[in-house]
């Protein structure tokens, strides 16, 4: 949990985020890296391009994609468990993570069930 030690500038992103509202992640990402705001707003332009791009190549490599435009199934694999396990996967990583690291980066994805 070395990433929760630094004290240097550091950003988090989620991957939903990115999915789901890739405009504004890429605007903090680009804002934290110093970048020209004209840069990253040429990058969104051609995002839907960009987008397939990406999931061709994970494809390519002979991945299933599950998330799609027109399909946001960000979701698509803890749909897959049952809450017992959804509760048991909670615990495992707030155990090796720490409480702390846990609900600082991870407590979004809890079970709303545990």
């Amino acid at each position: 949990m070395e990433f929760h030690k630094f004290t240097g500038d550091k950003i988090i992103l989620y991957y939903e985020d990115l999915m789901t509202n890739p405009e504004d992640s890429i605007l903090k990402l680009s804002s934290f890296l110093d970048l020209e705001i004209d840069v990253a707003k040429e990058f969104i332009k051609d995002i839907d391009k960009h987008y397939l791009t990406s999931v061709n190549r994970y494809i390519e490599k002979g991945h299933e994609s599950f998330t799609n435009k027109l399909n946001q199934a960000i979701g698509v694999h803890e749909s897959k468990l049952e809450t017992h396990e959804k509760i048991a996967f909670d615990l495992f990583f707030e155990d090796i993570c720490g409480t702390e690291v846990y609900n600082q980066y991870l407590i979004r994805y809890r079970d709303e069930n545990s």
